[in-house]
């Protein structure tokens, strides 16, 4: 992509504004738990963390060109916003019991994949077959937990699906009145993580001198790179903003060092989800 974006100026703006939390971000991380506590304390902790690191992780790959790489960290970090925002806007034994559902679900379905991949006797020898059948007797009571929720929170029952199936992400957007963010960045990064044609093309330039095609992942690596340190970023903030009194997160920042870094941000602007230069592909 041929940008004027100056992504060494970003991504040295951004590194500042991590570098000022990352202390804070150590300390939210080590707590003092009882399992009466239940899972939710941890599981906004663990958000808040997975996105600080990816966060990271975004900066050194931009770093090193390689910001087609970074973009997928996005859709994780976009759908934990949502689902935390939700589970602190109702109340906290729905809350708890949902993340305890879901959590169930996640693993007796990756127990049967496992079981299905490998077959019954390797299964058995990894030490997971008893695990299943644990999980196996639980499951019922768990379905019916979940339909129970479903009903008390009022969610949306699709024709396809049975009562008590989670609820889409665009339902969980509109309920914290995300819509927007969900429409932009969702959308966004399903090209990064899905089959796209366009996201593929991306990386295809015509050199009209040659009448050749050059393909090469450098092409938009200057967009990528941006468009994963903006958004990775700001949803890192939100996320943190959105966990921080539940988790009692004092954060403690160089508030001059954090302005000037949310400038020069500023200067650069908000990158957007699809540019000028890849329209020059047209269908025939």
């Amino acid at each position: 992509m041929r940008t004027t974006v100056d992504i060494d100026a970003a991504r040295t703006a951004i590194e500042s504004i991590v570098g000022s939390l990352r202390e804070t971000v150590a300390e939210t991380s080590r707590l003092k738990w009882h399992i009466d506590d239940g899972l939710l304390p941890i599981l906004l902790r663990s958000a808040v963390r997975r996105q600080f690191e990816s966060l990271e992780a975004i900066s050194r790959l931009v770093a090193d060109e390689q910001g087609f790489a970074a973009a997928p960290l996005l859709r994780p970090a976009c759908e934990e916003l949502l689902w935390i925002k939700y589970l602190l806007k109702i109340e906290n034994a729905h809350a708890e019991t949902l993340v305890q559902c879901i959590g169930h679900d996640e693993v007796i379905k990756a127990l049967r994949k496992q079981r299905t991949a490998v077959g019954k006797a390797p299964f058995k020898e990894l030490g997971l077959a008893k695990h299943l059948r644990d999980y196996e007797r639980t499951d019922k009571r768990i379905r019916d937990r979940l339909r129970q929720l479903s009903r008390s929170l009022q969610w949306p029952v699709r024709p396809s699906e049975k009562e008590g199936a989670i609820p889409p992400m665009s339902w969980v957007a509109d309920k914290v009145e995300e819509t927007d963010t969900y429409n932009l960045v969702y959308h966004a990064t399903s090209r990064f993580v899905h089959f796209s044609p366009t996201e593929l093309l991306r990386r295809a330039w015509y050199l009209p001198q040659k009448r050749s095609i050059k393909i090469d992942s450098q092409q938009f690596d200057k967009y990528w790179g941006y468009f994963s340190l903006y958004w990775g970023l700001l949803l890192f903030l939100r996320t943190t903003s959105a966990a921080a009194d539940e988790i009692n997160m004092d954060v403690v920042i160089d508030s001059d060092r954090v302005l000037r870094a949310a400038k020069r941000l500023g200067r650069i602007g908000k990158p957007p989800i699809i540019t000028a230069e890849e329209l020059r592909w047209k269908a025939t």
